[in-house]
């Protein structure tokens, strides 16, 4: 082919690749043993070329430095011409892949010429050209040095992101414990007032129980108490339940215009018996036509909130006043 038997197409291809196969497994020592003294390379980095055995000898050292892990590679393309007698040309198509110790790196199309000449009977490379350098590389930078190094920021920028995703979980966990811990305290201030009057009224009837069988309304009366009170816990826990789940963002709030004065009225009838443990009187001075653009689930929260408070921290006998 090319001027070239088959016999003696293959003794120079299976010269070149016992310098390639030394090269790439990064036996220094069975390279040097496939170059001539008057070895020569273009295109090892930017603009670089050696014209001499001792510079191309540094070009490979500086290779063998950055790069010291063995490379793969797969042969895509391969032709050998002959230029004279002693002196043969080699064009290859291949894909290397870089193996480091925790990144492989690819790096396909690389196109490799080489200059085999003859020496005492045996073919030698005595001249290189490697592959164009990577975009952006730098002068002295192997190729794959280059991509080893573009590989690192992009580990460090996955990282940097990885960082910030992280802080921002942790920050978030840090709310929702937050939140976790208002509400606990919400619970304990809202509702063991309530469940004690609840049971301290059913504690009374127990203990009523026997003198009071026989009397139907004395009965009716308290079980109409009970599910006042029944009624009133189970909005105040209703309450609490939308409350954290406006703390932990999993609620839509839904505005509408609706009137104030149910509203109102729901959350004092839910601290009716509160209110009438300390004799205190609850007074609703709101307008039967005002509406407010608003959702009725919050906005019930903080008249609950109000009217709880308002009675913790009343005299007895007080009077509370709501009015708008």
């Amino acid at each position: 082919m090319k001027g070239l038997t088959e016999e003696e197409k293959q003794d120079i291809i299976d010269a070149y690749f016992d310098y390639f196969n030394a090269y790439t497994k990064r036996h220094w020592d069975d390279m040097l043993e496939t170059f001539t003294k008057t070895l020569t390379m273009f295109g090892t980095g930017v603009d670089e070329v050696s014209l001499s055995y001792k510079d191309s000898l540094n070009f490979f050292t500086r290779e063998f430095e950055q790069s010291p892990s063995p490379l793969e590679y797969k042969i895509k393309e391969m032709e050998v011409f002959k230029i004279s007698e002693d002196v043969a040309y080699i064009m290859i198509l291949m894909d290397m892949t870089f193996i480091f110790p925790d990144e492989v790196l690819d790096c396909p199309d690389n196109r490799t010429t080489a200059v085999m000449k003859k020496e005492a009977g045996e073919w030698k490379l005595t001249h290189g050209h490697w592959s164009q350098p990577a975009e952006g590389q730098d002068a002295g930078t192997s190729v794959p040095y280059k991509l080893l190094k573009e590989k690192n920021k992009q580990l460090e920028e996955k990282v940097h992101e990885r960082t910030i995703e992280i802080e921002k979980q942790n920050e978030e966990l840090q709310r929702l414990n937050n939140t976790k811990t208002n509400l606990l305290s919400i619970i304990s201030h809202d509702l063991r007032s309530p469940f004690n009057a609840f049971l301290g009224l059913t504690e009374v009837m127990l203990m009523n129980f026997q003198e009071n069988i026989n009397d139907p309304n004395y009965f009716k009366e308290r079980l109409q108490l009970i599910n006042n009170r029944a009624k009133g816990l189970f909005s105040v826990a209703d309450n609490l339940l939308n409350w954290a789940w406006t703390q932990t963002g999993e609620i839509n709030v839904v505005f509408k215009n609706q009137k104030l004065k149910p509203i109102i009225n729901n959350q004092v009838e839910a601290h009716i018996e509160n209110a009438a443990a300390k004799n205190i009187n609850i007074e609703v001075q709101v307008p039967d036509e005002i509406e407010v653009n608003t959702d009725s689930e919050i906005l019930a929260i903080i008249v609950r909130n109000f009217i709880s408070n308002a009675i913790k921290y009343s005299f007895s006998e007080g009077n509370i006043l709501i009015s708008a």
